[in-house]
């Protein structure tokens, strides 16, 4: 008969300390993988609310629309919220320009001189930044659409962009001077001091 043999107090710490270690190198990993997988349906959901701004130009003598229009106008994945929508952990605002310049959320937009309608962009930053998702972006007019690494500012929650973040302007309110990023200069800084670069959406749509 084999006689049991007990295993050390010294042996179990040793067991449980190793696999602390195990799990503090993993859990961040996995948590970093799912805050990708967000930031790429969030760039996804940009893309879909470009189209859905083309075809409310289309139907309107080329005027954009805020979340509440695109809504009424064909169905919206996600929830809308004071004027934004919120969808998995990121939070969409539109601004429209308005007679001067700046962009507005509630507003009536107007057209500028020689334009097919007024500018918009909107911009997409995390729920709650580092637990949702750490990246910011932003929809140009032209459906560019720009991020930034959010490290600095941190747009997080009602910690919001200004409507010119990702502009070069001066004036954090203006949406009409030229993006931080553009396609002869793919990379440079916006009026929140954050670096704004663009995303290669061609690169995405062949990776799939």
């Amino acid at each position: 008969m084999t006689p049991n043999r007990r295993v050390s107090p010294l042996t179990i710490l040793s067991l449980l300390f190793v696999a602390a270690i195990v799990a503090s190198l993993w859990l961040p990993y996995r948590a970093g993988d799912r805050i990708a997988d967000v930031e790429d349906a969030t760039i996804d959901a940009l893309v879909a609310v470009h189209r859905k701004q083309e075809a409310m130009r289309q139907a309107s003598d080329g005027r954009p629309g805020y979340f509440p229009a695109l809504a009424a106008a064909g169905a919206l994945d996600g929830t809308l919220q004071g004027g934004d929508l919120i969808r998995e952990g990121y939070r969409f605002r539109i601004f429209l320009a308005n007679a001067e310049g700046e962009g507005v959320r509630h507003e009536k937009a107007v057209r500028r001189p020689g334009s097919v309608g007024p500018p918009c962009v909107c911009y997409a930053w995390p729920v709650e930044w580092a637990t949702t998702g750490r990246r910011a972006f932003a929809l140009l007019d032209d459906g560019t659409v720009l991020s930034t690494e959010n490290a600095e500012r941190r747009y997080g929650g009602d910690r919001a962009p200004r409507p010119g973040a990702a502009f070069r302007a001066s004036q954090a309110d203006r949406i009409i001077d030229p993006p931080a990023a553009r396609f002869e200069k793919p990379r440079d800084w916006g009026s929140d001091g954050q670096v704004w670069t663009i995303v290669d959406l061609a690169t995405r749509e062949n990776r799939r």
